[in-house]
């Protein structure tokens, strides 16, 4: 969804463009199948992720987009194992509200 800083180049609005928007949506029924499997704070985490999905594709939100990484990037790290930087931004490693005060805001 997004590479190394590749989150900077949605700021430009014409960069929403209705393929991005489709994969995001793929992404989210993803993720979605995924939570509907989870228990816990995993679940939480997958299902915050899908309401930054939300906001990110009707507000075309560069945050939330990168909330999202940020997320999913994390639980990578975790569930396999290897050696990487976490950003913090889940409930399951880290128990961080930050995620949820974000949402809370948009909606």
């Amino acid at each position: 969804m997004l590479g190394w800083n590749t989150y900077s180049r949605y700021h430009i609005e014409d960069n929403w463009t209705d393929n991005f928007i489709s994969e995001l949506r793929t992404h989210r029924h993803e993720i979605e199948s995924l939570a509907d499997q989870a228990s816990g704070e995993l679940k939480e985490d997958l299902i915050n992720a899908v309401s930054l999905l939300n906001i990110a594709m009707e507000e075309k939100d560069v945050v939330a987009l990168l909330y999202v990484h940020r997320i999913l990037h994390d639980l990578d790290v975790f569930i396999y194992g290897y050696d990487a930087e976490m950003f913090m931004y889940t409930k399951t490693i880290h128990d961080n509200d930050r995620i949820d005060a974000y949402i809370a805001k948009k909606q």
